[in-house]
């Protein structure tokens, strides 16, 4: 085998590697919080974009905020709304998976699968 191709190989290799151990070590910094946002987004039926004011209308309407969407940068607002709520919700269906769409929305509102009780799955004090 040629030499160049040899040390390209071993190059690129190397750079998997670098990749590699720079994700593991943003995971071990993260403390568990993409597991979480993964698990709230897991139980969700649906998954809504949302602007400012609509998210200040789910709030006062009684939504429940979690607070892991603080932990990741750019902080994100996300809510759990009933299906009374859901019905009301004014924004853009997104994927309910870490995808870039999805994270590239400031607000997230999520409808848990009915009989999913969003507090069982999310405990207030863990997030």
């Amino acid at each position: 085998m040629d030499e160049s191709k040899l040390h390209e190989r071993a190059r690129a290799y190397r750079e998997r590697v670098a990749v590699r151990a720079w994700q593991q070590r943003q995971k071990r910094h993260a403390h568990g919080v993409w597991d979480r946002l993964r698990r709230a987004l897991a139980y969700s039926e649906r998954v809504y974009g949302v602007s400012d004011e609509e998210l200040s209308r789910l709030l006062i309407a009684g939504a429940e905020p979690l607070a892991v969407g603080g932990a990741i940068h750019p902080p994100k607002q996300i809510l759990f709304v009933d299906e009374r709520l859901a019905s009301t919700v004014v924004g853009t269906l997104l994927p309910a998976s870490l995808s870039a769409q999805t994270l590239e929305a400031s607000n997230w509102v999520l409808v848990p699968f009915a009989g999913i009780e969003p507090l069982a799955i999310c405990p207030a004090d863990r997030w």
